[in-house]
Formats: structure tokens, C-alpha cells, sequence
């Protein structure tokens, strides 16, 4: 869990490119880890959640999903799990907000 990142940007247009295709993903938010040199996400965050803590004690809102970093910090003293496995660490994370996710698909988010 990585805490206190700030939102830097929203609505963006990202392209990634995988085996020779670019894959487009649209209304990205980037989120940088407010202190300098920290970790915002790392190598195998990708699909995680992207949650807001509530001032209610126990509520949680779903913000999105992650779908990566840039900006490359060193895991060593941050998340040695991460740096001994040969992962990455990024100071800025980007992720899809869940509206645009639940729109897409035409599904609603069922708490319970």
C-alpha cells in the first residue's frame, strides 16, 4: 500500500505500446508520491485498486485501477521485496478512473 500521493493531472490520453501495437487508454490520472525520490507504484501493481479513504472509519471509495509508473526511483530502501525480485520502482503512478471503467463496460459497482 503506498499513501499520500497527490494528483497531478487528469484526463489524459496514454499510449502504450506492446509487441509492436499501441494500446490507447483514455481519461488517465496521474498521481505523484508527494515526497520526493519515494515510490508511487512498482513492477506488478498493474490492475490493482486505486482506493480514497473516507472520513468514516472503514469506508473506502473506489477511485480505479493502476496501469503503470514512470519516473524510475530506487526500490532498495522503499520495497526490498520488489528490488530483490529485479523489479522497478516509479515515483508516478498512472491510473484509469472507475467511472470510465464502469462505463465502458456497461456494469455497476455492487458493494456489500
Amino acid at each position: 500500500m503506498r499513501c499520500n500521493i497527490g494528483i497531478t493531472s487528469t484526463g489524459q490520453v496514454i499510449s502504450f505500446s506492446s509487441g509492436g501495437s499501441i494500446l490507447t487508454s483514455e481519461n488517465e490520472t496521474g498521481g505523484t508520491e508527494e515526497s520526493p525520490g519515494q515510490q508511487a507504484a512498482a513492477s506488478g501493481d498493474s490492475g490493482g485498486p486505486v482506493i480514497i479513504n473516507s472520513s468514516s472509519v472503514g469506508t473506502v471509495y473506489a477511485t480505479g485501477t493502476i496501469t503503470s509508473g514512470v519516473g524510475p526511483v530506487s526500490c532498495t530502501n522503499i520495497d526490498p521485496t520488489v528490488a530483490a525480485a529485479g523489479g522497478s520502482c516509479f515515483q508516478q503512478v498512472w491510473f484509469e478512473e472507475i467511472v470510465s471503467i464502469l462505463n465502458r463496460w456497461t456494469v455497476n459497482l455492487v458493494a456489500g
